[in-house]
């Protein structure tokens, strides 16, 4: 006989998949919908806490319906060229400089957020052992996550290895517009078999189990 253990299907939600701070007026804020179905957006808000602010300087209450694993995309009016024509819409909640908070809300309950709400951090926001990574730096969230979360200081990380975030360039705008995760819903963690010489070998990234058995046994 054999068994295995899986993991199981991880807790998802909308949640911001990409921050663009470049130069001039080239910001832009992208939201990923990690379902496998559409969602319908007017429950949700961004809103942008400027200069440390706890209470919110400029709201947009998102509207129509985000399809299954898409993108809604929200730029600065006068961004360049290459981020309007990928924006779902534009909006003054892009008003920001490197150390303004952005808050994704559902219902008016924080689900994500970008940045400490309430708190000023000078210049900007360290990210993945970058300094002032919110400023001049675009900021992808890795294929990992799957929902968002209100602890900045953990998103943020101290390395690389630890951030929630991929930090990028200035004026690096080829990952606007789409966005993917990597669910390890039904990963094998764990894997027996009774007449197996030595443990099993997990590829949990090829979705893949090696094991030895002795010369002779039949389990098919």
């Amino acid at each position: 006989a054999w068994t295995f253990t899986a993991m199981n299907e991880p807790v998802k939600e909308l949640f911001i998949s990409e921050y663009i701070e470049g130069s001039s007026n080239n910001k832009a804020i992208e939201i990923y919908n990690p379902y496998n179905h559409s969602v319908d957006l007017s429950p949700y808000s961004v809103k942008l806490f400027s200069n440390g602010a706890s209470s919110p300087t400029n709201t947009l209450n998102l509207k129509g319906t985000l399809d299954a694993n898409g993108v809604y995309v929200i730029a600065n009016a006068t961004a360049g060229s290459t981020i309007l024509a990928l924006a779902d819409t534009t909006s003054t909640v892009t008003y920001f400089n490197g150390n303004d908070a952005i808050g994704l809300y559902k219902n008016e309950v924080l689900i994500d957020v970008f940045g400490t709400i309430g708190s000023d951090p000078g210049t900007a926001w360290n990210v993945a052992g970058v300094t002032n990574a919110t400023v001049n730096h675009t900021l992808v969230r890795k294929t990992s996550i799957t929902a968002g979360n209100n602890d900045w200081s953990s998103q943020a990380g101290t390395d690389a290895s630890s951030s929630e975030w991929i930090v990028y360039g200035i004026d690096e705008f080829s990952y606007l517009g789409w966005h993917i995760t990597k669910s390890s819903a039904n990963d094998i963690v764990s894997f027996v078999l009774a007449e197996q010489t030595d443990p099993a070998v997990i590829d949990a990234s090829n979705h893949k189990v090696d094991i030895e058995v002795a010369n002779g046994t039949n389990r098919a």
